[in-house]
């Protein structure tokens, strides 16, 4: 999914709720992987910020501690 879209957006602003539960669940039970997610967004907004606009505008509303988002189609 591009997240450059409206639907996209759209997705971002539905998992808030439910991506912040998970995060702080992370936060509680298992500090160092939270952590080192954080650490992977903040690397990817100083990376995107100089490199990719699209990046940077979709990070600013991601969600979640998570880097990445997978799903299975069937």
């Amino acid at each position: 999914m591009d997240l450059d879209t409206e639907s996209g957006y759209q997705w971002l602003a539905d998992m808030t709720f439910p991506a912040s539960i998970i995060s702080g669940a992370l936060s509680i039970m298992h500090l160092q992987l939270y952590d080192a997610g954080m650490h992977g967004i903040e690397l990817l907004d100083d990376w995107s910020c100089k490199n990719d606009p699209r990046m940077q505008h979709a990070l600013c509303r991601w969600p979640t501690v998570f880097t990445n988002v997978a799903t299975t189609r069937q």
